[in-house]
């Protein structure tokens, strides 16, 4: 496995606040719909569960993450469903600034070929650094 982690954000809301937003992907739903049409269109069809998020594009077909792991207040970890290769995203929280806002990290933790590697590690690890910034927009 090849571990991928992105730099760390501060979100403006207390750990457990954050973990919850986390735990529970439902919550996604309203953000994802408050996202302009045309952002909308560029993710595809979006599915929301607790448990799981489904993303459907006519390039890839279904693409499901699913909740795999809770450890309130610290991480939630999330693995790739029918994915042919073993991947995982692990979102840390932290508490900051004396437990009002948190630190958020994620990581990608992804089985890739040896041969593979030089080319998809360092788009996986920009997507890793731009993983906390997103959200730290998306909860702001």
């Amino acid at each position: 496995m090849s571990l991928y982690s992105g730099k760390a954000s501060i979100i403006n809301r207390a750990p457990e606040s954050t973990y919850d937003f986390f735990a529970d992907l439902t919550r996604l739903k309203e953000r994802f719909d408050a996202l302009p049409e045309e952002q909308r269109q560029q993710l595809g069809e979006v599915n929301f569960e607790p448990d799981a998020i489904t993303i459907v594009t006519p390039q890839v077909g279904p693409m499901r993450l699913e909740v795999v792991e809770r450890d309130c207040p610290n991480k939630v970890v999330y693995a790739a469903a029918n994915s042919p290769i073993a991947a995982k995203i692990i979102v840390n929280f932290a508490p900051f600034d004396g437990g009002e806002k948190t630190e958020l990290s994620a990581a990608f933790d992804i089985d890739l070929p040896m041969m593979v590697r030089p080319f998809v590690g360092p788009k996986l690890q920009k997507a890793a650094d731009g993983f906390g910034d997103m959200f730290s927009k998306l909860l702001g």
